[in-house]
């Protein structure tokens, strides 16, 4: 089944055309004239897959759109192509900056957007597509707290997170209560002991854990390691389930007690943190740095740009290969830093010299060295910077870069 698409595009001729192509095709389409109501649609209930949206039209722009789009983090991803007449490369690097996933150049043939349509189903088919279990963890244990769901056929499972750490695990093909828990020996509790503690609790207002350790029934560490086992044991079963359907849904909830775990304490033996816990980042999978201590040549030429108001970050990368080769100051933004290397040559091969991005309060500037396929990035704070001062310093870099023979 299709995805259905938003058009946003204010002149009429253009957007006849362009609905029809789409219908043609098979696609289910809603069209507007303006920014704003597209707007309306993207941020409503049931948000379209793909937009298609003119760069200029009145209310919003298309890359104010992208942007506010991009500014929503845990929405559902909607796939952004702009229809724009520009085509200098600095407008592909501000729509790249905006998160404008594709471009299409007016004019265009119809089959060339229907083809840039198919690899945008592509892309959306696997955006939407059900995470695995370890994406799922890896969010909730991000998360504030809310419960994460599993279902395998007829299995359900639920993982209580509250700040990260687990707070409980319920699984249907495995019952079981606190009576379950802390019986048996050693330090074992009987059931009838659990009863009267759980009806103290209930009549005092009193935490369950606390209670039972006032009372003398066991101890504090006897208590967290019979139930970390538990819920050891309940992860384990979970983890072994195939086909499994995870959601995580994001709850705030008062909890009153000490009795959670962080996931690494629950995983089972043998199995390192690293297969359910591993997050992607973008510095290791896709910008690759290959040292976070320059060279003295290089870090002496970037510890120049450093010393000019407002530059909070220099770098140095190799185009070609998608490497860092040093880096000073504040954290890089990644994604950035990743588009402006994909961006460094247009279609005829032509090399950027130097180019800016704004974005926020920040300023990108990046510029070529006589080293091939090596580049300068700064960052730099707009409320503090002179850009003529930054510029200078991004040249003299270029030069001791080229100097020193990096």
């Amino acid at each position: 089944m299709a995805p259905w698409i938003l058009v946003a595009e204010d002149d009429p001729l253009s957007r006849r055309m362009l609905v029809k192509t789409l219908k043609g095709r098979g696609y289910e389409v809603i069209d507007v004239d303006n920014g704003q109501t597209a707007w309306e649609r993207l941020d409503g209930p049931s948000p379209p897959q793909i937009a298609v949206l003119d760069w200029m039209m009145p209310g919003l722009t298309g890359i104010e759109l992208c942007q506010r789009l991009r500014a929503e983090a845990g929405r559902p991803y909607t796939y952004v192509m702009l229809l724009t007449a520009r085509n200098r490369h600095q407008d592909f690097l501000d729509g790249y900056a905006a998160g404008v996933d594709d471009f299409v150049v007016k004019p265009y043939a119809p089959e060339q957007l229907l083809a840039r349509l198919e690899a945008a189903e592509r892309v959306v088919s696997v955006m939407s597509a059900p995470r695995g279990l370890s994406g799922a963890l890896a969010e909730a244990e991000a998360s504030p707290g809310g419960d994460l769901l599993i279902r395998a056929g007829e299995v359900t499972g639920r993982v209580l997170f509250h700040g990260g750490r687990v707070a409980w695990i319920h699984l249907s093909s495995e019952p079981g209560s606190l009576v379950d828990v802390l019986r048996g020996e050693p330090d074992g509790v009987s059931p009838e002991d659990v009863r009267a503690v759980l009806a103290e609790s209930a009549a005092s207002g009193r935490n369950f854990a606390e209670v039972l350790i006032d009372w003398g029934l066991i101890s504090e560490d006897a208590l967290h390691e019979r139930v970390r086992l538990w819920l050891r044991g309940k992860l384990r079963s979970i983890l072994a389930l195939e086909g499994a359907f995870t959601m995580f849904a994001p709850q705030a909830r008062a909890y009153r007690g000490e009795l959670t775990y962080t996931l690494a304490e629950l995983l089972p033996e043998g199995l390192p943190a690293v297969q359910v816990l591993a997050r992607p980042r973008l510095a290791t999978a896709q910008v690759q740095v290959l040292t976070d201590e320059p060279t003295p040549a290089v870090m002496a030429a970037m510890q120049s740009a450093m010393e000019v108001r407002g530059v909070r970050a220099a770098a140095l990368f190799d185009a070609d290969r998608g490497v860092c080769l040093g880096r000073l100051g504040a954290d890089l933004d990644e994604a950035l830093a990743l588009r402006l290397l994909q961006l460094q040559y247009s279609e005829s091969g032509e090399r950027v010299e130097d180019a800016m991005l704004t974005r926020g309060r920040r300023y990108h500037l990046i510029g070529a060295t006589s080293v091939k396929d090596q580049f300068v990035y700064l960052e730099l704070d707009r409320s503090l910077v002179n850009i003529g001062l930054a510029r200078v310093a991004l040249r003299t870099v270029a030069e001791k870069v080229a100097l020193a023979g990096a």
